[in-house]
């Protein structure tokens, strides 16, 4: 069948279908529920191709798009399960995981096609799994551990996780039965191996970890059931979930993560502290709750969210050190060695995008901003080529190194792409009555009604750079619909009319509006973009600038050292309140924003012009220093000399450089 053949049918398939975190989502809220579920989304995605951003965030997943996921050497993914060459090394706890990078790599290029469909990246994507199904065994595992080495460390169970997202993100686009029929086997033979062998899933892995790596599977198992039906696959996951509080060799105590986090345990006492294995964990509780129904599942995640945004995050949307929470809020602002670990940053997005489809709570959506405009941009390199594996608040950023050089990758860089790809997803959601904007972007979005209609969202700002959002109607007739718009917490004084009619709105809630909508009615926003100091959470002195969503920082293109001089910010409310952007300078730095921040040096009134974090230091060399948190007064002379080196943020023996183009770290893959 020819491609464009291939395409059109393909996408008329995929209308209704939604894409939830590699696999569909629950259907529109208030429709009836299909089999496998128990609860519906309070927010659901749009289906695919209902979005069309453009703007700067489109242009950064479009690079990574372009210049990293789609340019990648299948057969570099899919070797390690041919040859199943990971295992535990003899004496050791720290198993490979080759077998992680195909399921996610392969979300990111499902997501990333569904928003922008071509025959090339659809031919791809059948051929990522055409080849990986030739490696399927005939007990139905697909992993890349052979023999006795399977269920010997905690990735083997992992690894068999992330091929089941990568199989169901591709049944759920395509509506191909046999991925979805190869990714059930995957776990029946997972199910009967550990059954067969008496193994308990939280007892795999390494101490530190407690069993978190392999407790992943809980998503797999809540995922399989809502597609199937089948029981077994949900009985399963709560398996998994009632050993959390039996008592085994890697956790004495049981690791509890239900309990301990409903207890309001901080999230660093809750089974172990690290980071981005327990976030992932809650993640699959989220899917078992959409799957059985129990209502301590989403509140043990929204505990666990409450206290990892009351006392870990930076203030740039991520936390941990070393991969590890540390009550990191109040300690962000010192030398942090090897801090925010890309995966921490994604799968807090991940966990985010779950409780806003689930509970409806704008917080969320903020949350999910200010890690987007901060951590995840801070991370990705200007052209989308790669990704740092730690970023940190100040010093030089450091391309991540490659875990295993067969792969050539390393779990950073594949975690990073899908949360970028994730983005048009949570960006403008359905609720029961209408759209909901949770994202403000240049593009338009095509929403279905209340009433079945069909209406379009044109959305024209330069946002978050300006905030002036202007949403324009564009109907075929008149249709009665709920549009719902975030205000932002920070947004303190937003403005916001209808056809030029001064309207009401509150910070930290939606904007809702239920009227009979036309075509040409016009909506316009005006979020609160006043520059505002930040104390650091310690009490040291420290300050940060932020506007907005948008964290923003010294570099020492902008504001070079120099020497005997102190620099305070003048606090003043007028100065602040018209603090402006200099394009001029952004565009000579090669940054995305720069804004003119009034100080005092030495005394005497002065502008010193800083640029937005994710910019910050993003020539990635260790001649662009940075610097996020500010001391006052600040000695200018020795403003970039904070101790953070290439040591700091990286495990790699000398510093990691990243590839120069794709084909220097992919192969070109085969017309």
């Amino acid at each position: 069948m020819a491609n464009n053949t291939r395409m059109e049918m393909l996408n008329a398939s995929i209308r209704g279908v939604m894409i939830a975190f590699g696999c569909v989502a629950v259907g529109h809220a208030g429709e009836p529920l299909r089999p496998g579920l128990a609860v519906a989304d309070v927010q659901t995605c749009l289906p695919p191709g209902q979005i069309r951003m453009d703007g700067e965030v489109s242009r950064r997943m479009d690079g990574c798009m372009e210049n990293l996921i789609t340019a990648w050497d299948v057969d570099r993914l899919v070797k390690p399960f041919r040859i199943k060459n990971d295992g535990v090394p003899e004496g050791g706890f720290a198993d490979q995981w080759r077998c992680d990078y195909w399921g996610k790599w392969f979300t990111a290029l499902a997501w990333g096609y569904a928003h922008k469909p071509t025959a090339e990246n659809l031919q791809l994507m059948d051929r990522a799994v055409k080849e990986l199904l030739a490696t399927q065994g005939p007990d139905g595992n697909i992993g890349s551990f052979a023999g006795e080495t399977r269920l010997s460390g905690g990735y083997d169970v992992w690894g068999r996780q992330c091929v089941i997202l990568g199989l169901t993100a591709h049944y759920d686009l395509t509506g191909d039965q046999a991925a979805l029929d190869a990714a059930c086997r995957v776990l029946d033979c997972l199910i009967g191996e550990v059954e067969q062998k008496h193994v308990r899933i939280p007892d795999l892995g390494w101490p530190m970890s407690k069993g978190l790596a392999p407790s992943v599977i809980v998503e797999s198992g809540a995922l399989l059931y809502q597609r199937t039906g089948q029981k077994k696959y949900r009985d399963f996951s709560e398996r998994v979930v009632a050993q959390w509080n039996e008592p085994g060799p890697l956790a004495p105590a049981g690791l509890r993560l239900v309990d301990d986090a409903l207890a309001g345990k901080p999230a660093r006492e809750v089974g172990s502290p690290k980071g981005y294995e327990q976030l992932y964990c809650f993640i699959g509780l989220c899917e078992l709750y959409r799957a059985s129904g129990n209502r301590r599942y989403l509140d043990a995640a929204v505990a666990l969210a409450r206290n990892i945004r009351a006392e870990e995050l930076f203030v740039t949307g991520t936390g941990t050190e070393g991969e590890l929470w540390f009550k990191g809020r109040t300690q962000q602002t010192r030398l942090v060695n090897k801090p925010a670990e890309t995966c921490v940053t994604a799968h807090w997005m991940y966990l985010c995008w779950h409780l806003l489809r689930l509970t409806g709570d704008p917080a969320y959506a903020d949350e999910l901003e200010l890690s987007l405009y901060n951590a995840l941009l801070g991370a990705l390199m200007p052209d989308g080529r790669w990704w740092g594996y730690y970023d940190s608040l100040m010093g030089e950023r450091v391309p991540s190194w490659v875990m295993q050089a067969d792969a050539g990758l390393s779990c950073c860089v594949v975690s990073g792409c899908r949360a970028m790809m994730l983005t048009p997803f949570w960006a403008v959601m359905q609720a029961k009555d209408g759209p909901v904007v949770n994202l403000y972007f240049p593009g338009n979005v095509d929403v279905k009604t209340a009433a079945g209609g069909r209406t379009r969202l044109a959305m024209d700002t330069d946002y978050p750079r300006d905030g002036a959002v202007k949403i324009t109607i564009q109907s075929a007739q008149p249709d009665a619909f709920t549009l719902a718009l975030r205000i932002p917490a920070w947004s303190e004084a937003t403005t916001l009319k209808i056809n030029g009619d001064p309207q009401p709105v509150q910070p930290g809630t939606y904007a809702r509006f239920s009227r009979i909508w036309k075509d040409g009615d016009c909506v316009e926003l005006s979020l609160d973009l006043r520059t505002r100091i930040l104390d650091a959470p310690d009490g040291n002195g420290h300050v940060a600038v932020k506007r907005g969503p948008v964290v923003f920082a010294l570099d020492e293109r902008l504001v070079p050292a120099e020497q005997n001089a102190q620099a305070v910010v003048d606090r003043s409310a007028v100065l602040l309140d018209n603090v402006k952007r200099s394009d001029a300078a952004a565009e000579r730095a090669g940054v995305w924003i720069a804004i003119d921040v009034p100080f005092l040096v030495d005394g005497k009134n002065r502008v010193l012009t800083l640029c937005d974090y994710a910019s910050a230091g993003n020539r990635w060399s260790p001649d662009n220093r940075f610097r996020t948190w500010l001391p006052q007064p600040l000695n200018l002379q020795a403003a970039y000399e904070t101790g953070v080196t290439w040591q700091t943020l990286s495990a790699n023996p000398t510093r990691p450089s990243a590839p120069v183009a794709a084909a220097d770290a992919a192969k070109s893959r085969p017309k």
